[in-house]
């Protein structure tokens, strides 16, 4: 009992000492005891993601998260304006090739999940990673429902934009994992990058794919492998698509793609 006491004491001396903050707008939010992954896995998607974020996020700044939901493209993930629709193909996926079998996100690129990737991309703000890992792990549970996986792989960084960043923010994402379940096989030594690239910002879609044109290498077998790959955003799919046709030739089975993130384009 007195145990208890004291680490409840510890708990409220940090609080007044070390208050918790909203990432994007510094107001301050009060923190519960995190939900296990367990309760989470139970609750509807849109509640869950809403609830690991309340960790990170005030109230106000949370409305301003839209995760994506149904209907959506059944191959890119883009959502329909129509709530009434099935998932079906969306008409930039009817005609065009692609290895990748389908692609899901766990919300839209805009206003506090935009703020939160960058600060976790380029501010080095590493302890978000629990953050999206547990909301990547949600959506990872709900592809598996479809699809049982060999490996999952994060898109790699050159080793040069490595060292400037200091990590790999779609393997950070991932580390704990293995801590949820055991199921899972995380290889981040399969693709590699073996050119350096410019940056994609701004650049049109043309001009990315001829960015990375040759930019990554499948080290190891996966032939017959049901792969899933892990990007922090997707916008105009670029990466994900160099990557799986690399290991497409190398003879993968099956590629998906997740990601925390996707450009909020909707469909009719």
């Amino acid at each position: 009992m007195l145990k208890q006491s004291m680490n409840a004491t510890m708990v409220s001396i940090r609080k007044v000492l070390f208050p918790d903050m909203c990432f994007v707008c510094k107001e301050f939010i009060d923190v519960d005891k995190p939900t296990s992954i367990d309760d989470l896995v139970e609750m509807e998607r849109d509640d869950a993601f809403k609830t690991v974020l309340k960790d990170v996020l005030c109230e106000s700044c949370l409305k301003t998260f839209t995760s994506v939901t149904p209907p959506y493209c059944s191959r890119c993930g883009a959502m329909f304006k129509s709530k009434t629709a099935e998932n079906h193909l969306c008409p930039n996926c009817i005609d065009k090739k692609s290895k990748i079998g389908k692609i899901r996100s766990v919300g839209i690129y805009e206003e506090a999940l935009l703020e939160l990737v960058h600060k976790f991309k380029y501010n080095g703000k590493v302890g978000l990673a629990d953050t999206f890992g547990k909301m990547l792990f949600l959506l990872y549970m709900d592809m598996v429902k479809d699809e049982s996986y060999d490996m999952i792989i994060p898109i790699p960084l050159h080793r040069s934009r490595f060292r400037k960043r200091g990590f790999n923010q779609a393997y950070l994402v991932l580390k704990n994992w293995n801590q949820y379940t055991q199921s899972v096989i995380i290889n981040r030594d399969v693709l590699l990058r073996t050119r350096k690239t410019e940056t994609q910002i701004g650049l049109s879609n043309i001009e990315r794919r001829r960015n990375l044109k040759n930019a990554f290498e499948a080290k190891d077998s996966v032939k017959n492998r049901r792969i899933l790959l892990v990007d922090d955003v997707y916008t105009t799919g670029a990466t994900v698509e160099s990557c799986a046709g690399i290991l497409a030739k190398k003879g993968a089975d099956v590629i998906d793609v997740i990601t925390m993130a996707r450009t909020g384009n909707l469909h009719k």
